[in-house]
Parts: structure tokens; sequence; C-alpha cells
């Protein structure tokens, strides 16, 4: 998988050990899932008429670190989780302000970040 979290996932579901992350692994993002994204968007076609925007996101920064540790959990072992600093990181931290999507639209996620992730490491666990 050419994306971090679906490799990551699948490097869990195969049980690798060490389950490597590119980068430090601090680097942190704020994940929120497709379903949610698609009701948001939904939500704004509906409600802003005047061409302005609004931020999709929990306001939650997680690491791709965490996001590691929860994989293994749900793949039920405990390798080490080894950083490979040589490798691309990208912005170390980008997560949103969703203030004006709860106000303009009532809307905040409604999947957990780990109800989200379980659902791409059981998607990846199909792939084997």
């Amino acid at each position: 998988d050419v994306y971090p979290i679906p490799a990551i996932a699948g490097r869990a579901a195969r049980h690798e050990d060490p389950l490597v992350v590119w980068g430090s692994g601090r680097q942190s993002r704020d994940f929120v899932h497709i379903d949610d994204c698609v009701d948001a968007m939904q939500l704004a076609i509906e409600t802003i008429s005047d061409g302005s925007g609004v931020n999709i996101g929990s306001g939650q920064p997680t690491t791709f670190l965490e996001v590691a540790a929860m994989f293994c959990g749900f793949a039920g072992y405990a390798p080490k989780i080894q950083p490979l600093e040589d490798q691309p990181t990208g912005v170390f931290a980008r997560y949103a302000d969703p203030r004006r999507a709860q106000q303009v639209l009532g809307w905040d996620p409604r999947i957990p970040i780990e109800e989200g992730l379980k659902r791409v490491y059981e998607a990846a666990v199909l792939k084997l």
C-alpha cells in the first residue's frame, strides 16, 4: 500500500516484527473516517450557500506511533514499533479546527478513531 495507514495496517495484519513506521512516528494527523467526511460534505452542500468553507476533522492529533499501537492491539501482538527516520515524514502535524463545522453544520465526527482504524485493519486482514 502506498498510503501510510493501509500500509501500517497491512504490516500489523502480517504480524511483522519489527513493525515499521516512516519518519519518527511522532508526526501527527487528524484522522476522520470517510463516512464522516461524506456526511459533512453533504451537510455543507445543503447548508452553505456563500462559498465559504469548513474544516472537516476532529481537532485531535494522533501520531503514527499511536496508530501503529492500535493496529497491533487489533492484531493481538506486541512487536517493536520501529521508526525509519531516513524515510519521508511530510509535515510534522496537521489537524483541523472543527469549530466552524460544529457551529454552521452542527457536525462532529460520529466514528471514533479506534472504530475507523479497526475497519481499516479488518480490510487489511481480508487482503492476506
